[in-house]
């Protein structure tokens, strides 16, 4: 089996596992929003981080294998790749999901620190207030990040039109 068909199958694993940390989190997300039981909802975050720890693996694979299956099909990067528009409509889709994804990690982060002082009585006055801020934030992020997942999609399908 060639090194650019194994590229090919990670690449692929790698979807799969954006694939599950983007809507597998949106599911753990949506029930940790519909807890009403702050105990449950930290416990809740605590899933929600493993899951979203696959979101920097998966993106790994995918920048590693994504380079590697160019180079397998005899693309050098140099102005021939560049004219080729569908990868960079993917690449630029793909790094605003990644800088994204990044940014709500830190405030993710924040929000688990936050729910974590809430269960142990050691919150401010307006953490309830900061709580909903990121909460919301965050219900815009999978939202965002599912469409920006089927648009590079829908943009590897219909790479040649």
């Amino acid at each position: 089996m060639s090194f650019y068909l194994i590229s090919r199958f990670l690449h692929f694993i790698g979807i799969g596992l954006l694939a599950t940390s983007n809507f597998g989190g949106w599911i753990i997300h949506n029930k940790y929003l519909k807890e009403d039981n702050l105990n449950n909802q930290f416990q809740l975050l605590k899933v929600l981080k493993i899951v979203g720890l696959l979101s920097p693996i998966a993106s790994g694979i995918m920048i590693f294998t994504g380079i590697t299956n160019l180079l397998g099909l005899g693309f050098a990067f140099n102005g021939q790749m560049i004219s080729m528009r569908w990868i960079m409509e993917k690449l630029t889709l793909f790094t605003i999901a990644l800088v994204y994804g990044t940014i709500m990690s830190i405030r993710s982060a924040k929000r688990g620190k936050l729910v974590a002082s809430m269960v142990s009585g050691n919150a401010t006055p307006e953490a309830f207030l900061l709580k909903e801020k990121y909460d919301k934030g965050s219900k815009i992020f999978f939202i965002v990040q599912s469409v920006l997942f089927l648009a590079i999609l829908l943009r590897s399908v219909l790479k040649y039109q």
